[in-house]
């Protein structure tokens, strides 16, 4: 089950697999922020991975990284740039 983006923003979901539109540039721009709440560390969901409970733990994370604007980076909407230095340098720094 994948989150259909149209436009940069959510709009549902689908068992296809396809992502309706390319995310708006404003979307692109908003998710390559890193705020200092941003780390490597940081606990999303307070529940880890367990193989029982994927399902509740999926929503889980998907509703966290949908706040961070980070979904883009597991939807494919926000996909890495072509051509421009400095926004390839951004989207590498956060995607790691």
């Amino acid at each position: 089950m994948t989150i259909e983006a149209t436009g940069g923003s959510v709009v549902g979901e689908s068992t296809s697999g396809a992502i309706a539109a390319p995310a708006h540039p404003q979307y692109v721009s908003k998710a390559l922020r890193l705020l200092s709440s941003d780390h490597p560390g940081l606990i999303l969901v307070s529940s880890p991975l367990d193989g029982k409970y994927f399902l509740a733990w999926s929503r889980a994370m998907r509703r966290a990284l949908g706040a961070k604007l980070k979904l883009g980076f597991i939807t494919r909407a926000c996909k890495k740039p072509i051509g421009d230095p400095e926004l390839i340098e951004k989207w590498t720094r956060v995607d790691l």
